[in-house]
């Protein structure tokens, strides 16, 4: 296994994201919350001399804030866990909305380049 020593390309693509960011979103009925309007903020810092970028997203709707987390594991170069929790504004629970294992499909590298 080859280890680069400096940022590709692609890694430096995701540096677009980085910055304070801010928007309206429409936000679909669900089990946790009706259908509305709410506002967003993300921000985005690259880490690790841009090898990874880091992104916070915070929702605000009548005024409270509910938090989502996504946590990737890789479990080796060719399989990685996926999971996404919810927790409600003024809540310290968080539920698990999606969970998975992933497995490369194919040796092609990615479309980031």
């Amino acid at each position: 296994m080859t280890f680069q020593s400096t940022p590709s390309a692609a890694h430096f693509r995701l540096n677009a994201f980085a910055g304070v960011w801010e928007g309206d979103e429409r936000v679909a009925a669900s089990a946790w919350t009706s259908e509305g309007k709410a506002s967003a903020d993300f921000s985005g810092e690259a880490l690790f001399g841009g090898f990874f970028l880091e992104q916070r997203y915070r929702q605000t709707r009548d005024g409270k804030r509910g938090s989502q987390r996504t946590v990737f594991t890789f479990e080796n170069e060719d399989c990685y866990r996926m999971g996404v929790s919810f927790s409600p504004a003024g809540s310290d629970t968080w539920q698990e909305v999606v969970s998975g294992v992933y497995r490369r499909a194919s040796s092609t590298s990615s479309n980031l380049s």
